[in-house]
């Protein structure tokens, strides 16, 4: 701990570190359980709000492209969907 700040400030970071270990944590859960495209969103938002944090972490830039890519995919299968189905009546 450096001299002049107080326990409070350096119990605020670590809290502030472990918040973002979570959100990144969860982030990677949604997106693996990520078979609807609101958990692949809720996966997004949570690496979206540790991106400041993490920027540095490859991992974080890994996840995030692969959330991006699948919730694309996702909606181009749903967008083609109704196509067949507008086109079958």
């Amino acid at each position: 701990m450096q001299s002049g700040s107080s326990i409070h400030e350096h119990i605020g970071n670590l809290n502030s570190q472990r918040t973002v270990e979570i959100l990144f944590n969860m982030g990677i859960s949604l997106y693996k359980d990520g078979n609807t495209t609101e958990k692949l969103e809720q996966a997004f938002r949570c690496f979206e709000k540790v991106s400041n944090a993490l920027k540095g972490n490859p991992n974080l830039w890994y996840y995030l492209a692969l959330t991006v890519i699948k919730i694309h995919a996702q909606i181009k299968q749903t967008v083609a969907l109704r196509e067949q189905q507008s086109d079958a009546f």
